[in-house]
């Protein structure tokens, strides 16, 4: 019984582990997307990244180049989890 007990407290331990680490990676790609669109007139740009799970391999961003010029990024990752997410 005890041993069962241990072995509980094991995983218990692992998936709270986990659990942060997933947390991390979230807070890491959010900080990889841009805070807000530039302002270019004579345009709306918006832009939103939903990951399925915690983290997600979908990336985009939007720059500025200036004489009503905009680049725009948008990639996707093969794979799921941190390292997509990373990546």
């Amino acid at each position: 019984m005890a041993e069962g007990l241990e072995r509980g407290r094991a995983l218990e331990k692992e998936r709270d582990r986990f659990e942060a680490e997933m947390e991390l990676a979230r807070r890491i790609q959010q900080r990889l997307l841009p805070g807000g669109p530039p302002a270019v007139p004579g345009l709306e740009i918006a832009g939103r990244s939903e990951p399925a799970r915690e983290v997600g391999g979908d990336y985009y961003d939007h720059f500025d180049l200036g004489s009503g010029r905009v680049l725009l990024v948008i990639a996707d990752v093969s794979g799921k989890g941190v390292p997509a997410a990373l990546l």
